[in-house]
């Protein structure tokens, strides 16, 4: 890719993870983006080691808190 491709594709990057800060940030109730993520990444963590449902959780909610501030 040439700097100009970079270029623009660097602002997409930025402008898409403001949009999903924005709405992790939004609404972190049970069923809104946020708790959809959470559940999603603890599910990713729990496949991908021994670790149990309770740690995996503390886990997702430690990275998005990380991520949205």
């Amino acid at each position: 890719m040439n700097d100009d491709n970079d270029k623009i594709s660097n602002i997409e990057y930025v402008s898409a993870m403001r949009a999903i800060r924005n709405e992790l940030k939004k609404d972190q109730s049970s069923g809104s983006t946020y708790h959809g993520w959470q559940s999603n990444l603890a599910c990713c963590i729990m496949d991908g080691s021994e670790l149990d449902h309770k740690t995996a959780n503390i886990i997702a909610v430690n990275f998005l808190r990380k991520l949205i501030d």
